[in-house]
């Protein structure tokens, strides 16, 4: 692979400019031509994100001076490694979703962090919402962080290193403290499965079922799990002070502890595959 861009800095001039044209695509969509299309906040999201990442993501593929599949490395996954980070993703949500708890348990935040994500858990606007959650945001943002970014990252500094840098600033990106913990963790093991992978695919698909899960509870179950699903009214979700039952938060231990086992035996196992048809193929 060409060149060592990004670097820690350019990154942060990347991400600033993925600011700067969503601050003017926002800015846009309340001209009157555009309100009067009736669009509503999770489609505008999904548009404006879609854009401005796009952007951003082509033209940092273009100072790499690489080949897309180097940047971007899309390949038919491995049925059992993609089921186990299926399992292990189900676990996470849970976990993530008690460190948010106890967050907002000892932390009081603004009402406007709140209402930024109000609108992906209202019932009104389940498609839209599944839109944002379930396609744009994971397309989009891995392609720009465990794609762009991290590449950029393991040319230039070690991988843990790499893995924490992109994980803090996927974090940052977000900009709302609720969610700070939980995307940090998620942004490394996202770095990980790309790091022991090789395959972004698999990324993306982690990051939409990580969000699909609780869209999904939330829309098309009658669960009533404290500090998790107990809360109908959208503008109560994030506000909840409950923290979860002892047997959901081992529940998603024991998921997330499976799903890792598996992930893990399974890479060992091809990896050994790998050395003996490589030894095969020497001695032939």
């Amino acid at each position: 692979m060409e060149g060592n861009y990004p670097r820690f800095r350019s990154s942060l001039l990347l991400i600033f400019t993925y600011f700067l044209i969503t601050i003017l695509l926002s800015v846009i969509f309340q001209w009157d031509i555009i309100k009067s299309l009736n669009l509503n906040a999770n489609i505008q999201l999904s548009i404006i994100n879609t854009i401005s990442f796009s952007l951003v993501i082509y033209f940092g593929y273009k100072k790499t001076k690489s080949k897309w599949s180097e940047i971007f490395p899309i390949k038919f996954p491995d049925f059992i490694i993609t089921i186990s980070i299926g399992i292990f993703s189900i676990g996470l949500v849970i976990i993530c979703s008690e460190i948010d708890n106890i967050f907002r348990y000892f932390v009081s935040v603004p009402d406007f962090f709140y209402e930024l994500t109000a609108d992906l858990f209202d019932p009104k606007y389940i498609l839209s919402s599944f839109l944002v959650l379930c396609i744009v945001a994971p397309l989009s943002e891995e392609l720009m962080f465990r794609g762009l970014l991290l590449k950029g990252f393991l040319q230039n500094y070690s991988k843990i290193n790499s893995i924490i840098l992109t994980a803090l600033l996927f974090s940052i990106m977000h900009l709302n403290p609720l969610q700070f913990f939980g995307t940090f963790i998620f942004g490394i093991l996202a770095a990980i499965i790309l790091i022991k992978t090789e395959n972004l695919f698999l990324t993306i698909y982690f990051h939409a079922i990580f969000n699909f899960l609780p869209w999904f509870v939330i829309n098309f179950t009658n669960l009533k799990i404290k500090g998790f699903s107990d809360i109908i009214e959208p503008s109560e979700i994030l506000r909840s002070k409950n923290l979860q039952p002892i047997w959901f938060d081992f529940l998603g231990i024991i998921l997330f502890s499976i799903g890792i086992l598996i992930f893990r035996k399974r890479l060992l196992f091809i990896d050994s595959m790998n050395d003996q048809n490589v030894t095969s193929h020497n001695s032939n």
